[in-house]
C-alpha cells in the first residue's frame, strides 16, 4: 500500500464519521428550530450513511467505494436544506455543499466531487421545477438555479485542480522518500563498510608493524647468510669458469683443426667439381647430338611410315579394282549360260522346223506334181533349219569356252585378291610396327632432349656448388681465426673472473 491509499482510507474513514455527525446536527438543529422535519431528515440521513458506513468498516477505498462516499456531499447538505424549509436560515444553509465539496478532497479523487456537483445540480433543478419551496426561502426561479449551478462548477473545477495536484505531489514526495530512504540504506552501508575497513586497516597496520620487525630481523639474517653463500657461490663461479675457459681453449683448438682441415677438402673438392662440370658439359654436349640423330631418324622413319600408307592405299585401291573384275566375270559367266540356254533353245525350234519341212516333203511327194513347189519350200526350210543348228551348235561352244575362260579368270582374280589382301595386310603390320618405331624414336628425342637438358643443369648445379666449395674455403679460414680469437677471449676471461673474486672476497 502506498501513500496516496492510506491517506484514500482515512479519508473515507473521516467523510463517513463526519456524515453521522451531520445527520445529529441536523436532528438536534430541526429540535431547536422546530421545523416538524427533524426525524425525517434523521432516517433519510441515516438510510444514506448505511452503505457508505460498510465500505468503511470493510477498508475499502478503491474508485466503487470513493464514488459512494462522495454521495454523501450531495445528500447530507440537500437535507439540511429541507429541514430548513420556511426558515431565514434555509438559504445560509447551501454553504453548506460547498463544506462537503471542499471535505472530499480527502479522496484525493477528482470523480467523488464530479459526482457530487452532478447530483447537486440534478436536486437544485429538479426541487426547483417540483417543490421551489425545499430549495430557496419564499421558492426561486431558475435563474438563482444557474447562478447556483455555475457556483458549483467553479468550485468543481478549483477542486478537481487542487484534488489531481495533491495526487501528484504526494506521489512525488513519496517517490522522493523512497529514494532518500535508498540513499539513506546505502549510506548507512556504505557506513558500515567504511567503519568495518577502518578497523580492518588498524588490524593490518598492526599486523604490519609485527611483520616489519620480524623482516628486519629476517632480513639481518638472510643478509649473512647470503654473504656466505655469495663467496661460496662466487668459489664455485671462479672453478666453474676456470674449466670452462679450459673447455673453450681445447674446444678452440680443435675447432681451428678442424677448419684447416675443412679448408683442405674444399680445396679437393673445387677441383674435383671443376672437373665434374667439364664432364657434365661434354655430357650435356654428346647428350644433344644424340637428340639430333634421332630427330633425323624420326625425321626417316616418317619418310618410311608415308610410303608404306601409300603402299596401303595402293593396295586397298588394287583390292577394290579385283573386286570389281570378279564381279564383271561372274556377270560375263552368267551373260555365256544365258547365251547358252537360248541357243539350246534354238537349236530345240531348230530341230522341229526340220521335222516339220521333213512332214511338208513327205506331204508334198504325196501330192505329186501340186505338191512339188511346196516340197521346193520345205526343202529350203529343212537346209536354213539345218543351218540354224549348225550356227547355234557353234553359239553353244562359244558361250562354253566363253564361260570356261570366265571360271579361269574368276580363279586368278581370287588369287589376285588374296594376294592383294595379304600385301595390304603386309602393308597395315609395316605401317603398325613403323609407327611404333616412330613413337620410340619420338621418346628417345625427348629423352636425349631431357638428358642434354639435365646436364645441362648438373653442370650449373656443379658450378654452383664448386662456388659453394669457394666460399667453404674462404669461410674455414675465418673459422681458424675466430678459434684463435676465442682461446684469447677464454684467458682474458679467466684473468677478469680471478680478478672479480678478488675483489668480491676483499668487500
Amino acid at each position: 500500500m502506498n501513500e496516496i491509499d492510506r491517506l484514500r482510507r482515512r479519508g473515507v474513514r473521516t467523510l463517513v464519521m463526519a456524515s453521522w455527525a451531520t445527520v445529529g446536527v441536523v436532528f438536534l438543529l430541526g429540535l431547536l428550530l422546530g421545523s416538524q422535519r427533524e426525524w425525517m431528515t434523521f432516517l433519510l440521513g441515516a438510510a444514506a450513511n448505511i452503505v457508505p458506513t460498510i465500505v468503511a468498516l470493510r477498508r475499502r477505498y478503491d474508485a466503487a467505494a470513493r464514488l459512494i462516499v462522495g454521495t454523501l456531499a450531495a445528500i447530507q447538505p440537500a437535507l439540511a436544506v429541507y429541514a430548513l424549509t420556511g426558515h431565514p436560515w434555509q438559504m445560509d444553509s447551501h454553504m453548506y455543499f460547498f463544506v462537503a465539496l471542499s471535505g472530499l478532497t480527502l479522496l484525493y479523487d477528482w470523480r467523488p466531487i464530479a459526482l457530487a456537483c452532478a447530483m447537486i445540480a440534478a436536486h437544485h433543478i429538479v426541487f426547483q421545477l417540483a417543490v421551489p419551496a425545499w430549495v430557496f426561502e419564499g421558492g426561486g426561479n431558475f435563474g438563482r438555479v444557474v447562478f447556483h449551478a455555475v457556483a458549483v462548477l467553479l468550485e468543481f473545477a478549483v477542486l478537481a485542480y487542487l484534488t489531481t495536484q495533491l495526487v501528484r505531489l504526494i506521489e512525488a514526495q513519496a517517490d522522493a522518500r523512497a529514494q532518500s530512504d535508498r540513499f539513506a540504506a546505502d549510506a548507512t552501508a556504505r557506513r558500515d563498510d567504511a567503519e568495518a575497513a577502518l578497523t580492518a586497516m588498524r588490524a593490518a597496520e598492526s599486523r604490519e608493524r609485527a611483520e616489519r620487525a620480524r623482516r628486519e630481523t629476517s632480513e639481518r639474517d638472510a643478509t649473512a647468510e647470503r654473504r656466505r653463500e655469495m663467496l661460496a657461490l662466487a668459489t664455485a663461479f671462479q672453478d666453474s669458469v676456470a674449466e670452462t675457459v679450459r673447455d673453450v681453449t681445447r674446444a678452440a683448438s680443435d675447432l681451428d683443426r678442424s677448419a684447416h682441415a675443412l679448408n683442405s677438402l674444399a680445396h679437393t673438392a673445387s677441383v674435383e667439381l671443376a672437373a665434374t662440370a667439364h664432364i657434365a658439359s661434354q655430357a650435356s654436349d654428346t647428350a644433344g647430338g644424340l637428340a639430333s640423330g634421332v630427330r633425323q631418324l624420326t625425321a626417316s622413319i616418317v619418310a618410311i611410315a608415308t610410303s608404306v600408307d601409300q603402299q596401303a592405299n595402293l593396295s586397298g585401291a588394287a583390292r577394290g579394282v579385283s573386286r570389281s573384275g570378279e564381279n564383271a566375270v561372274r556377270a560375263l559367266a552368267e551373260r555365256a549360260n544365258t547365251i547358252t540356254r537360248f541357243a539350246e533353245s534354238i537349236q530345240e525350234i531348230a530341230a522341229r522346223t526340220n521335222l516339220l519341212a521333213l512332214n511338208a516333203t513327205i506331204e508334198a511327194a504325196r501330192a505329186g506334181d501340186i505338191g512339188r513347189g511346196f516340197a521346193v519350200v520345205a526343202h529350203e526350210v529343212k537346209a536354213l533349219a539345218n543351218q540354224t543348228g549348225s550356227a547355234t551348235e557353234e553359239i553353244r561352244t562359244l558361250a562354253g569356252t566363253v564361260q570356261g575362260g570366265a571360271t579361269l579368270a574368276h580363279g586368278a582374280l581370287d588369287e589376285i585378291a588374296a594376294t592383294v589382301a595379304e600385301v595390304a595386310a603386309a602393308a597395315e603390320a609395316i605401317r603398325g610396327e613403323v609407327d611404333g618405331q616412330r613413337q620410340a624414336a619420338s621418346m628417345i628425342e625427348a629423352t636425349a632432349h631431357d638428358t642434354a637438358m639435365g646436364a645441362t643443369r648438373m653442370a650449373e648445379r656443379i658450378g654452383a656448388v664448386a662456388t659453394v666449395a669457394s666460399d667453404t674455403e674462404a669461410l674455414s679460414d675465418q673459422v681458424s681465426s675466430a678459434a684463435t680469437g676465442l682461446s684469447e677471449a677464454a684467458v682474458a676471461l679467466e684473468a677478469a673472473t680471478d680478478k672479480f673474486i678478488a675483489q668480491l672476497k676483499a668487500a
